[in-house]
């Protein structure tokens, strides 16, 4: 992403992105069983399946990014930096799982969140004081208070992001901060050494997959450009049909 004065924008369309985040509001209910599934047959191969499938994900997101113009402005220039930190996270998890290092990968999953809510705040939310604030460290407001603020604006009602932190919030903490969902996995039998679900990882990739789309999502509107929004649509409906089990 690279930053242009782009001047005054036009009005931004924030149907497309409401549909989104409404397409995968189920989908994305996976978090609920994280660290606490039970893997399926050949869960294994539709492991490597998935990795293969992200890999393609990730060049599509590149894609879409490399070179967007977005106003170079401290409101929207601070959240894609943001955005960027996620996006990143999202690269090393997908390489610590292709390492077999799953309790690292495991451990990305709370900042992946937290970053994003976090990008979104400053995006949509925050007033100039308080992107002063943030900018020299000094935000008091805790991640929910983040979460009510988003979802107070258009796109984002659904409530998507309350639904995530209230089912996967403590597993993630858990994860990141060596609690008993980390440190559970690391026997098999006799042997001290890790012991993750295939399951698990699983659930792992399809979340960070579906923020990176979200951030697609995000940067459009940032850019003020609905042909990228329009992208993110059809990149997520190209991967809830083909990864995610929709839950009735």
């Amino acid at each position: 992403m690279v930053n242009d004065n782009l001047g005054e924008i036009t009005r931004y369309d924030h149907r497309p992105a409401a549909r989104l985040r409404v397409a995968v509001f189920v989908s994305i209910r996976f978090v609920n069983k994280l660290g606490a599934i039970h893997s399926a047959n050949q869960a294994g191969a539709n492991m490597n399946e998935l990795l293969k499938k992200t890999k393609s994900l990730t060049e599509s997101i590149d894609d879409l990014l490399h070179g967007q113009q977005i106003p170079s402005d401290e409101k929207c220039f601070v959240p894609c930096g943001c955005f960027d930190v996620v996006l990143e996270h999202r690269k090393a998890i997908v390489n610590l799982i292709e390492g077999s290092l799953f309790g690292s990968a495991f451990s990305l999953v709370r900042p992946v969140y937290e970053t994003y809510i976090r990008g979104l705040w400053l995006l949509n939310c925050a007033s100039e004081s308080e992107m002063r604030r943030f900018l020299r460290d000094r935000i008091k407001k805790d991640l929910q208070q983040l979460i009510d603020a988003i979802e107070k604006c258009k796109g984002y009602e659904e409530g998507v992001l309350s639904e995530v932190k209230s089912v996967a919030w403590n597993p993630m903490c858990s994860y990141t901060h060596g609690g008993w969902r980390q440190i559970g996995r690391r026997f098999n039998g006799s042997y001290i050494e890790p012991n993750y679900d295939s399951g698990e990882v699983i659930e792992v990739l399809n979340f960070v997959n579906v923020i990176g789309i979200f951030i697609v999502s995000d940067v459009a509107r940032a850019a003020n450009n609905n042909q990228l929004l329009s992208s993110a649509v059809m990149l997520m409906s190209q991967y809830t049909d083909s990864n995610i089990s929709l839950e009735s």
